[in-house]
Formats: structure tokens, sequence, C-alpha cells
């Protein structure tokens, strides 16, 4: 009989610098766990909103000319913040640090996780 508590636990390690409106610098780093499935049905709620927003009125794809929603960077920065607080030193990643972050390093954040998800998950036999 397969026992799921068997399954050993894996963690993304994550360096996170912000400076804030002050000019003052804050780090933390953080061993992050895998997703649970409604957080990453979210995550791909909000990536299928955002791309689906990326295209213009006349039907072609051209993110710069598109309008995106405000509630999608919130919906974003919300699953990504919920992502970095399930960690292992069940630290509170404090919402500003989110807030702190430009789009491309929030983005990066995204794509650094996938790609550990993916490699991490197809090169363990379990």
């Amino acid at each position: 009989m397969f026992d799921i508590s068997t399954v050993s636990k894996r963690y993304f390690g994550i360096k996170l610098t912000v400076t804030d409106d002050s000019g003052k610098t804050h780090s933390l780093q953080l061993d992050v766990e895998p997703p649970k499935v409604k957080v990453l049905k979210r995550l791909f709620a909000t990536f299928k909103r955002a791309s689906t927003a990326a295209v213009n009125k006349d039907g072609t794809d051209n993110p710069k000319e598109a309008e995106i929603d405000a509630d999608i960077f919130d919906d974003l920065s919300e699953t990504v913040l919920k992502i970095l607080n399930k960690n292992k030193a069940h630290t509170k990643v404090p919402e500003e640090y989110i807030d702190d972050l430009d789009l491309d390093q929030l983005l990066e954040i995204v794509t650094a996780y996938f790609d550990w998800l993916g490699k991490t998950k197809s090169s363990d036999p379990n």
C-alpha cells in the first residue's frame, strides 16, 4: 500500500532582497515547499486572465497596447506571497516586500519556481 507520508519534502531556495520606499534594504532567505493544488490553480487562473487581457480589442496579441486590470497584479502578488509563506521556517513574508518588487522580479520568481517544480519532479524517481 502506498503511504503518502513517505513522500520526501523538497524545497525551493530563494533569497528575497527588496528596497522599500525609504531606501532601506530588507533580505530574507527561504526554503519554500511545493504549493498546494489550490494555490497552483489560482496562479494558473491569474496567468490565463492576464494572457487573455493581453489581446487587443482588434484581436492582435500586443502586450504593450493591452489593458490589464490592476486586480490581476493583486492576484499574482497574493499568490506569490502565499507560495513564499509556505516555507520551512514558517517565516511570514511581509506583503510590503512583494509590493516593493518590480514586475520583472515578480515574474522571475514565478518562472524560477515553476522551473524548480518541473526539474525537481522530473529528476525525482518517486
